[in-house]
């Protein structure tokens, strides 16, 4: 048996060993899941409360603290506190991102700013402020950033492979949450005319990394680099990479 959606009608239903699971499920805060002591508490509240299933962060912090070291001793002791209740959890992925931060990336990660790149909320800058949130200090990882992207693919796919080694046979996890929201606000401009693109360029081309443009453009203003598509569909394309290469890994693990 197996954890699957099942089709019916208009309706998908979660299943679980064949019989129908619905959640009756409650979320931890961010961190409360980083200790098994103070977990302990949070369990026995969602029992209280009647819940069959918690959703918890698990983050790539503390599953990679090391490049290449995986330590899996905390998402063992969340599955047998789980199971000691007869819960069921469902996992969601603090990787490289959680709600556009970078918070509960590793150290090794957040300290290599060369081979993992910032994302440029302001062009030039990796860190700014974030004037329409209370001015808030703001930096975070680019989802652009090949590195970062393929780093934070092998490990969810370690931690998949994991889950799958361990809790294969009970499914103590019925779900695992894939992304947790990059965050990255595309800013574009559309024009009218090609004169109106070509007046506004000329005094602010440095704002824009990717132009959808004519060839009447290119040859007005000389450049010779264009990302000839436009900026949703960038973002589009370049969070589907992500998921992409984080289901691939998966598949290849296990």
């Amino acid at each position: 048996m197996a954890v699957t959606l099942e089709r019916r009608g208009a309706t998908s239903i979660l299943m679980v060993d064949g019989q129908p699971h619905l959640m009756l499920a409650g979320e931890t805060h961010n961190s409360s899941s980083s200790s098994l002591d103070y977990m302990e508490t949070v369990w026995d509240q969602a029992v209280s409360l009647g819940l069959n299933t918690v959703l918890l962060p698990v983050s790539w912090e503390l599953v990679e603290p090391q490049e290449g070291v995986f330590d899996f001793e905390l998402v063992d002791g969340l599955i047998a506190q789980a199971r000691q209740r007869d819960m069921k959890i469902a996992m969601l992925w603090f990787g490289a991102w959680k709600n556009a931060q970078c918070y509960y990336a590793p150290e090794w990660v957040k300290t290599d700013l060369a081979r993992f790149e910032r994302a440029q909320v302001v062009k030039g800058h990796n860190h700014t402020n974030l004037t329409d949130f209370h001015n808030m200090p703001y930096s975070t990882l680019s989802y652009l950033c090949d590195a970062t992207c393929q780093a934070d693919a092998r490990a969810f796919a370690t931690l998949m492979a994991h889950l799958k080694r361990v809790d294969g046979d009970e499914r103590t996890v019925v779900m695992v949450q894939v992304e947790n929201e990059t965050g990255i606000k595309v800013v574009y401009a559309s024009f009218s005319t090609n004169e109106e693109m070509y007046a506004s360029l000329g005094q602010k081309t440095n704002q824009y990394d990717i132009i959808l443009c004519s060839d009447y453009i290119i040859q007005q203003t000389g450049f010779k680099y264009f990302i000839l598509a436009t900026a949703s569909t960038a973002f589009a394309l370049g969070l589907h990479s992500l998921l992409s290469r984080r289901l691939a890994a998966v598949s290849s693990a296990i």
